[in-house]
């Protein structure tokens, strides 16, 4: 978040345009920028792509996995990167050898979240994506659009 907000100052946008650029008050962008409040998935990924950022995500090594997704019809973006970044880490579930049911205890959530989650059925809150990566043992990181992962990104802190 503090990327985004230190973003936003450097393409000398204001809160208030932000906002409207996103369909929200400037009030919710301040909230956002100042912790007081955390941005769902599908606004961190809005947001992101608006000041010229992607999510993507990486392995402990920073090497960048991302998983062959097709975008569907005329689906929204925030759709298309969710659902890419949650099959990329189901993969790295699957390499790891973890069930849906070990993710989901040691997230202290159902093994049916997950299935929702890797199926893009249900978005989890922020804190709990980064916590599933770090479970499959993958980080998921701010990366400048037109670069790969590893140069030029950043983590997303909770």
């Amino acid at each position: 978040v503090e990327q985004l907000a230190q973003a936003r100052v450097a393409r000398a946008f204001s809160q208030r345009r932000l906002g409207a650029r996103l369909g929200m008050a400037e009030i919710v962008v301040g909230k956002w920028e100042t912790a007081a409040e955390r941005p769902s998935i599908n606004s961190l990924i809005r947001w992101a792509f608006e000041l010229g950022y992607d999510l993507a995500v990486v392995d402990a090594g920073g090497m960048a996995h991302c998983a062959q997704v097709v975008p569907r019809g005329q689906e929204p973006l925030e759709e298309f990167v969710f659902r890419r970044i949650a099959l990329t880490l189901k993969e790295a579930r699957d390499e790891r050898w973890l069930t849906q049911e070990e993710v989901g205890s040691a997230l202290d959530v159902s093994e049916w979240t997950v299935r929702m989650w890797e199926t893009a059925r249900r978005q989890p809150r922020i804190t709990h994506l980064l916590a599933w990566a770090d479970v499959v043992g993958c980080l998921v990181l701010l990366t400048n659009i037109g670069v790969e992962a590893g140069g030029g990104s950043r983590e997303i802190r909770r």
